[in-house]
């Protein structure tokens, strides 16, 4: 489905998951995250946009992001950017191409049974 600005926007503090669908065509992210939270997105196909999960701008708060089992391609940006120093990135059995520096502002990142193609 084509998404415009984005497919999601977490906008209060939880854990937020999403198994399976698909995006494309994003003027600028997939998911954008508001408020601390740990996100993950699983069986999930996302192709064009400027990043993948994009935690709110110049914010400090934590987020845990998961990702498992996604294909992730044509990001301009990132599949993930945040500001905070705190917040992590976990992804683990994705396919990916073409996703600009894969991480942007990421300190703590795991990584298991990733393909780029």
């Amino acid at each position: 489905t084509d998404i415009g600005e984005d497919a999601l926007t977490v906008k209060k503090e939880g854990n937020v998951t999403i198994d399976g669908g698909s995006a494309k065509n994003g003027d600028d992210k997939v998911f954008q995250i508001n408020h601390p939270s740990t996100f993950t997105v699983k069986n999930f196909t996302a192709d064009n946009a400027g990043k993948f999960i994009r935690q709110n701008g110049g914010t400090t708060f934590n987020v845990k992001v998961y990702i498992d089992k996604c294909t992730i391609t044509n990001m301009k940006e990132a599949i993930f950017r945040t500001d905070s120093k705190t917040s992590s990135v976990t992804m683990t059995n994705t396919k990916y191409s073409h996703v600009g520096k894969k991480w942007m502002g990421v300190k703590h990142i795991t990584e298991k049974s990733n393909q780029e193609f």
